[in-house]
């Protein structure tokens, strides 16, 4: 579910979290690289920055077919469980999206009050009575799909009237059934949406993006160590990021596209990027 074509100031929080992502990926060991031709973040290291105990991968069914699991032992550092089925580069996104879940919670009132604020703002309006019925609908069909899948392969049924014949709920009252469900669960959903982006941000920083984005997706997804759909949606969110970050005037007031057209080295240069930037040792 993608709630950000419902929601018009989404990449208002992008200024909080790629402030956090710099403290992450910096450090104050550091020697020059070139991310023209290395631009990889080791997530599983980041990982461990944080306080997250290990990383272990683990049978799909462990973890109810999902791509992860942040665990957590009473006041012990949680550990991320991965699907083991998950190919490389969806276990690095997932690392990348359970560490914002991890940091989230004990930043929310910190460093990260920002993009809690607007979470719980955008669950409420997303919970509505009128807002977006077309976010519920999507999940209900989806919810629907799953369930004709689980109970087709239990009693051999494949389609959802033939599974409402199996059970005491008329089909009007099955769907303001998941309704409801839904509208509980939004707030969870909301802060997925968000973990995505904190993950290609985390996993494909800005400066270091910039640096790869006219080349081939499947080129990227390579140096990164992504797959190709993180690279087109990644490709869209720079859009919206970049004109978050380019100024808009000189101290004078003259406004910088009245006296030249932005290009892309212009907007390297007012932004201060080069082809060089800095990792750990």
């Amino acid at each position: 579910m993608d709630i950000r074509e419902h929601l018009t100031d989404f990449y208002s929080i992008f200024p909080e979290i790629k402030r956090y992502i710099n403290l992450l990926v910096l450090d104050g060991n550091i020697k020059k690289i070139n991310y023209a031709k290395k631009p990889l973040v080791d997530a599983k290291a980041i990982a461990a920055k944080v306080g997250i105990m290990a990383v272990i991968e683990v049978p799909g069914e462990l973890i109810d077919g999902k791509h992860a699991l942040l665990l957590s032992f009473n006041e012990k550092p949680p550990v991320i469980l991965l699907n083991k089925e998950d190919s490389h580069e969806e276990k690095l996104f997932s690392i990348a999206h359970e560490i914002f879940h991890f940091i989230f919670t004990k930043e929310r009132a910190g460093q990260m009050r920002i993009t809690a604020k607007k979470i719980r703002s955008w669950t409420e309006q997303l919970k509505s009575k009128n807002a977006n019925p077309s976010i519920i609908e999507n999940q209900i069909a989806k919810f629907q799909n799953n369930i004709i899948s689980a109970v087709a392969a239990r009693e051999n049924t494949t389609t959802i009237r033939e599974i409402l014949r199996k059970t005491s709920l008329d089909k009007e009252t099955f769907i303001e059934f998941l309704t409801q469900a839904l509208k509980k669960e939004i707030g969870a959903i909301v802060e997925d949406d968000v973990a995505d982006y904190f993950a290609a941000n985390l996993l494909m920083p800005v400066e270091r993006f910039i640096l790869w984005q006219y080349k081939e997706e499947a080129e990227i997804a390579r140096a990164f160590k992504v797959v190709e759909r993180c690279v087109q949606k990644r490709q869209k969110e720079i859009k919206h990021e970049l004109e978050i970050m380019a100024p808009k005037s000189f101290s004078s007031g003259i406004k910088l596209d009245k006296i030249t057209p932005k290009d892309n080295l212009l907007n390297h240069a007012a932004m201060g990027v080069s082809v060089h930037d800095t990792e750990k040792i």
